[in-house]
């Protein structure tokens, strides 16, 4: 396995196991969250909601966490898209 160079990467993934990815590369490296756009596009607020506040909490202590969806937000419930904004606004902002 190759390394990547210490503090010089930011990862991006679409689909993986955000503390495990925060575990290992995310020590040294920027990794991207993997919000589920299928969460936006069909799930409820609360469930975007609750998604958001355990990726933030898996991702943002220590730094080095950007937080994106995995997917273009083309079709996506206008109400879930605010509530995933006002939450990683707010909540993240706690961290």
């Amino acid at each position: 396995m190759h390394s990547l160079p210490a503090g010089k990467c930011v990862i991006h993934f679409e689909k993986v196991d955000l503390q495990h990815a925060k575990n290992t590369l995310g020590k040294d490296n920027c990794i991207t969250a993997n919000f589920p756009i299928y969460l936006l596009e069909y799930g409820t607020k609360e469930q975007v909601i609750e998604e958001a506040k355990r990726q933030i909490d898996i991702g943002a202590p220590g730094g080095g966490f950007i937080f994106e969806t995995n997917a273009s937000i083309q079709n996506v419930k206008r109400e879930n898209f605010e509530a995933l904004y006002d939450t990683v606004r707010t909540y993240g902002a706690r961290h």
